[in-house]
């Protein structure tokens, strides 16, 4: 990518900043700060779990919920200049990543939500190259919703919408052939949840993936309407001590131009998150296989998880650290990959958030990265 100024980037952000009145639009619309759903944005507490999985409505309040064009213009921009340098070869990654958000209540059981980066850099991103959806309330007593669009899969930890620092668990992108799904990926297509039996939640997605992710094959590209893929997840209900099962058949070509190069692949997890005290603990372990990852009838395997401890340790500083381990294995070759990541998030002034990051991976490979988000 092309590289960017980023400390005049850093100067405009905060300039800005200081002068931003308003608040992103969920916060304006419920007259509510930030840091009522946030625990350091864009991480989410207790509350803002409970907020979302509603249907973007207070529990116990979902009749008086105000709609999303009430009290505000349910739209917000981010703007997200970041910088990072992998040694010991060195390698300079910069960018600048300008992002549209809205969301909010069409009707007080249909929600929706956009999140959607309009240009890297100068150059603009075919739409949507996130998530935008629709969500219906089926069934307000058993929370039974029904969601159309592409949309990020309801793991315990959140692959993007809600990560909080800038090198992402491996997991999310791991794969056994250049096509594969990576499961950090956003879906197209639809999605079903609920409670069972009000002591468990349940998600059903079937789709495809995400329009710019890889998996799919070239010319197949319709927005909906491509049924391939499917995602499982069964949890307790809780949210805030939440554990979870999930499984993800998927079906990547291994030459994005030949439908004759079809794979399967085949992903099971255990996800597991803990509110406590003020800290923030997360833990995913997955196993996969694919089918025919090489096109030669031999299968591969891969092994991956992470822990993740987040604490915000005063109102305008959080510290989040994860370690990563990782194992693939095709044609009796296993590589193995770790990585030890500790990120600073400051919080200097309102809707301004500034990351400083240091990850330690296998071989003697590090990387450093800093990031500023401003949201207005």
């Amino acid at each position: 990518m092309r590289r960017s100024g980023l400390p005049a980037c850093l100067v405009l952000l905060l300039t800005l900043a200081l002068r931003a009145e308003a608040t992103p639009f969920f916060a304006r619309t419920y007259n509510l700060s930030c840091q009522t759903c946030h625990s350091g944005f864009p991480r989410l507490n207790s509350f803002g779990l409970a907020f979302k999985a509603n249907n973007f409505r207070i529990p116990g309040a979902e009749k008086s919920a105000p709609l999303a064009w009430q009290k505000t213009i349910p739209l917000a921009a981010q703007i997200v200049p970041t910088y990072q340098r992998f040694s010991p070869r060195p390698n300079v990654s910069q960018y600048t990543d300008t992002q549209l958000l809205a969301g909010g209540l069409l009707t007080r059981s249909t929600a929706f939500y956009i999140h959607h980066s309009l240009w890297i850099d100068d150059n603009p991103l075919e739409f949507p190259s996130y998530e935008v959806w629709v969500q219906q309330v089926l069934d307000e007593r058993n929370k039974v919703l029904f969601k159309i669009g592409q949309f990020e899969l309801p793991y315990s930890y959140s692959p993007v919408t809600h990560l909080s620092t800038v090198f992402g668990p491996l997991l999310f992108g791991a794969a056994l052939q250049g096509n594969d799904v990576r499961i950090g990926s956003a879906m197209r297509g639809v999605q079903f949840s609920g409670l069972l039996y009000d002591k468990a939640r349940w998600y059903v997605a079937y789709g495809a993936p995400a329009l710019l992710a890889s998996g799919n094959l070239v010319g197949h590209r319709q927005f909906f309407g491509e049924f391939r893929d499917l995602f499982v997840r069964l949890s307790n209900r809780d949210l805030a001590r939440n554990v979870g099962l999930f499984f993800y058949l998927t079906e990547p070509p291994r030459n994005p131009n030949d439908p004759k190069t079809m794979d399967r692949g085949q992903r099971y997890g255990l996800d597991a998150t803990l509110h406590w005290r003020g800290f923030q603990f997360y833990l995913m372990a997955l196993y996969g296989e694919n089918r025919d990852p090489r096109g030669n009838g031999r299968r591969g395997f891969l092994r991956s998880g992470f822990f993740e401890v987040d604490k915000m340790l005063l109102p305008w500083l959080g510290l989040a650290a994860r370690w990563d381990v990782q194992t693939t294995e095709i044609n009796g070759n296993r590589a193995y990959a770790d990585a030890k990541t500790i990120s600073l998030r400051f919080y200097p002034v309102q809707n301004l958030k500034l990351v400083a990051e240091y990850q330690q991976r296998d071989h003697g490979v590090s990387g450093t990265a800093l990031l500023a988000a401003l949201s207005f």
